[in-house]
């Protein structure tokens, strides 16, 4: 099984021979390993894949190019143990290549953990700008979920900046109807971004159907939200209050790549944690159960 240090490396640091348990026939690995081909049959969609919808226009007309000049870049696939090949890349080029009626396809073999896997298909479909924003948005949250990485090491293993990284995370944050809006074309990302900085979901969505039925452009989108977080200063101001974080816990969150955030009122306040892996999530979940215990404890120790 590959290492964890091919993780983040692309593509060619997983071009490795696989086990010998599960190796194909002799002559066939270094076949695979070089580029070769392989039947369509022995071929299974990859179940984590990334995008969440396919468009059946551009498969379509990605099959009339294809049964005319073939697939010109190979699909990139790791054997598994069943003895057929997972299909890591490319699976618009697969799909279009058995519409086109095509018996075998051009492929790469590499190898690794699932981890390493799902990067891979996050990494190629983001360089071929082959994901919708949510669907990016999607897989770097089931990344982050299924490893201990922080936002910025994921970040830093796809070429993205921090901010760019939490950016596209925050879309999963918008009401239904405005992802709905988005994911049907009625709206740009950069047309929904904007609307994340309003604290009503009702007023998101209100601003978000205007926005579509009457083509606004995504700077009338941003005057609009200005307008509406000018309107009402006053009332925020009173329901808003300050909340000091200590310098300690913002020097310790710096450090592990955290975003701290109090908001809300006196009677009500929210605290955010942002860039949270499965661990540290875990271990605050098991916190709050211990607190809870000992509070339980010290009001039947009154009673």
């Amino acid at each position: 099984m590959a290492k964890n240090r091919a993780l983040g490396k692309g593509l060619g640091a997983l071009f490795t021979p696989p086990s010998q348990e599960s190796s194909p026939p002799e002559g066939r690995e270094e076949q695979l390993r070089e580029g070769a081909v392989l039947p369509l049959d022995e071929i299974i969609p990859n179940p984590n894949q990334p995008r969440r919808t396919m468009d059946e226009e551009g498969i379509e007309a990605l099959a009339r190019s294809i049964g005319t000049h073939g697939v010109v870049q190979p699909l990139v696939v790791r054997r598994r143990e069943e003895g057929d090949y997972e299909l890591i890349a490319g699976e618009r080029r697969w799909r279009a290549a058995r519409r086109a009626g095509l018996k075998e396809v051009p492929v790469r073999m590499v190898e690794g953990t699932d981890l390493e896997m799902m990067e891979i298909s996050l990494i190629e479909n983001i360089q071929r700008e082959d994901l919708a924003p949510l669907e990016v948005a999607g897989a770097l949250s089931d990344l982050l979920k299924s490893s201990s990485l922080t936002q910025e090491e994921a970040a830093s293993r796809i070429g993205w900046s921090r901010t760019a990284l939490t950016n596209k995370l925050r879309l999963l944050q918008l009401p239904g109807e405005v992802k709905d809006l988005l994911s049907s074309n009625q709206l740009a990302e950069g047309h929904v971004r904007p609307l994340l900085s309003l604290e009503s979901e009702a007023v998101m969505i209100s601003l978000a159907r205007r926005a579509a039925e009457k083509g606004l452009s995504v700077r009338q989108v941003e005057e609009a939200v200005k307008l509406v977080n000018r309107q009402t200063p006053e009332v925020k101001a009173s329901r808003r209050f300050s909340f000091e974080i200590p310098e300690s816990v913002r020097r310790a969150a710096r450090e592990l790549g955290i975003g701290v955030k109090v908001t809300g009122t006196k009677s009500r306040m929210k605290l955010s944690l942002d860039g949270l892996n499965q661990y540290q999530v875990k271990a605050i979940l098991a916190t709050i159960e211990h607190e809870e215990e000992v509070i339980s404890r010290e009001i039947a120790e009154e009673k």
